[in-house]
């Protein structure tokens, strides 16, 4: 028997029950009135198994927002943002959802 084997499991409880409770960021998305990036950003959530945080979510939304009324906008943002692996692949799926492109 595993001496570690029952703390392992005590870990992944509550990993478990961390994000079971978490708070869903791309819920202001809704509540905004753009359920349909809500609908998106959670089936972006799932498919890349990951959890969007609020500074993300708003970026994105400042972002889309800006590209949809033709404005140029600059955004600087630090190392671990989710630049590559959130940020561009979300924007880019909200804005050929809104193109018709997809």
């Amino acid at each position: 028997s595993n001496p570690n084997a029952g703390t392992a499991l005590e870990i992944q409880g509550r990993i478990l029950a961390e994000q079971l409770g978490a708070e869903r960021a791309c819920w202001s998305l809704a509540q905004d009135g753009f359920a349909s990036e809500f609908c998106r950003c959670l089936a972006f959530e799932f498919v890349a198994s990951i959890l969007l945080r609020k500074q993300q979510v708003a970026c994105v939304k400042q972002l889309v927002d800006s590209a949809s009324r033709s404005d140029s906008i600059v955004r600087q943002m630090i190392m671990g943002f989710g630049k590559s692996q959130v940020i561009t692949p979300l924007v880019c799926l909200l804005l050929t959802q809104q193109a018709g492109m997809a």
